[in-house]
């Protein structure tokens, strides 16, 4: 595994087939000399994590999440966090991949209004990414005495596998976003046939990104092996 591996950390209650499609996304990055370990949430396993104590936070909230879009992972906590969200961004950390089964909310600012948007993913540069399952679990019929999908539970677990790629993704790939006017425009790719393309909401993620079996195009590949190499250069003392 290498210094800088990702940190798939999930909540109780996750099942272990949606747990074994996150761990499947990461072990994508694998191509790019980069790791992933899995972890149940609890205090030692945010430890090393870079936004640990967000993620912690985030993943222990009972029902639906709402995060500001400007300040990701920081659901009830207010600006005296600022100082110590900017610290955990430091390097020698590896980045968490947070798995949820609660609903994430969105504040948008934008310039005609303020909104909010039920997403699969949140994430941040450099610091993070956040999926939930929720809006699967109610598209495809998922059974919380069984613990499985009722309904196509194959392009379900596609669909969670290429969502965590996704977001992690967003997590290596600066911002492509400088001239968008709105949400979906923003940080996303814009080669037809690329996973970092925009798709919002479950319907056009699966059929737009899921049922193509969309991959990264080689401009977003280039992009992140050069944030790997980052990642990987020696800390300085």
């Amino acid at each position: 595994m290498t210094k800088r591996a990702f940190i798939l950390i999930h909540r109780p209650g996750l099942s272990a087939a949606e747990i074994a499609a996150a761990s499947k996304a990461l072990e994508r990055f694998r191509a790019f000399d980069i790791g992933y370990d899995v972890r149940p949430l609890s205090d030692k396993a945010v430890k090393g994590v870079k936004m640990g104590a967000q993620f912690l936070e985030a993943l222990g909230t009972k029902g639906p999440m709402h995060m500001r879009f400007d300040r990701f992972l920081v659901p009830r906590l207010g600006d005296e966090y600022a100082e110590a969200i900017m610290a955990s961004q430091r390097g020698g950390l590896a980045i968490g991949v947070g798995l949820t089964d609660e609903p994430i909310f969105l504040s948008v600012n934008s310039p005609r209004d303020r909104t909010e948007e039920r997403v699969m993913g949140a994430n941040r540069y450099r610091g993070g990414a956040l999926v939930s399952v929720a809006g699967l679990r109610g598209a495809f019929g998922f059974d919380r005495g069984s613990g499985e999908y009722g309904v196509h539970p194959e392009t379900a677990m596609r669909a969670l596998e290429l969502a965590v790629c996704h977001e992690a993704g967003h997590v290596l790939i600066e911002t492509y976003g400088r001239n968008a006017e709105t949400l979906e425009d923003e940080w996303h790719c814009g080669h037809p046939n690329c996973l970092m393309r925009a798709a919002p909401g479950i319907e056009q993620f699966v059929r737009q990104i899921v049922n193509a079996r969309l991959d990264f195009c080689k401009g977003c590949i280039r992009l992140i092996q050069r944030e790997i190499e980052l990642l990987h250069e020696p800390e300085d003392d």
